[in-house]
């Protein structure tokens, strides 16, 4: 489904091995094999490989983010300030938050493999929608259109509004509705 430049779809990210993730397998190995063959020395080890796939992970989550904060029309200071927050949180550099603010390319909405990080980043996200102090009908959108692609139940949508309208949810509050959406 497209709406207002955004694609919302089914696909799963960073499964082990599949898709853009072979491709980058491939090439890691590629490039191995050929820095063997010249007497280079490399870092041919796979941690070199997973530490590209958790970075990939975080930049593909702050975009999400990015998506969210932009969906109204307008970024203001709060949801800036909270991104680089966010992107803090989870691993991510100064740097590198501003290396995937500048990038215009298209994305897609992310869906993490991972129930877990699917309400991590469902409650980032309600974080970005409160950031500015109110709730636009196009963020509101873009949660119920994330909430079904995460196939989660739509009155999520409402619990998480009225959740969050009372502030930001204790980790323990959290925790509980967490744990109720994993069963």
């Amino acid at each position: 489904m497209y709406y207002a430049g955004y694609t919302f779809n089914k696909t799963h990210g960073n499964s082990f091995l599949h898709g853009k993730a072979n491709f980058e397998f491939m090439l890691l190995k590629l490039d191995c094999y050929l820095s063997d063959r010249a007497g280079v020395e490399s870092n041919c080890d796979m941690t070199s490989f997973f530490e590209h796939q958790r970075t990939s992970f975080k930049r593909s989550y702050l975009k999400n983010l990015i998506l969210l904060a932009a969906v109204d029309g307008q970024m203001d200071d709060k949801e800036l300030k909270l991104l680089y927050k966010i992107g803090k949180r989870r691993g991510l550099k100064e740097w590198q938050v501003i290396g995937i603010l500048a990038d215009n390319s298209p994305h897609e909405l992310f869906i993490p493999d991972s129930m877990s990080s699917r309400m991590n980043l469902l409650y980032d996200f309600m974080e970005i929608v409160y950031a500015d102090g109110h709730v636009n009908e196009r963020e509101m959108y873009f949660i119920n259109k994330t909430i079904t692609a995460f196939n989660l139940p739509s009155k999520v949508s409402s619990e998480l509004l009225m959740m969050f309208s009372r502030g930001t949810p204790s980790i323990t509050e959290w925790a509980n509705f967490s744990n109720a959406m994993l069963v």
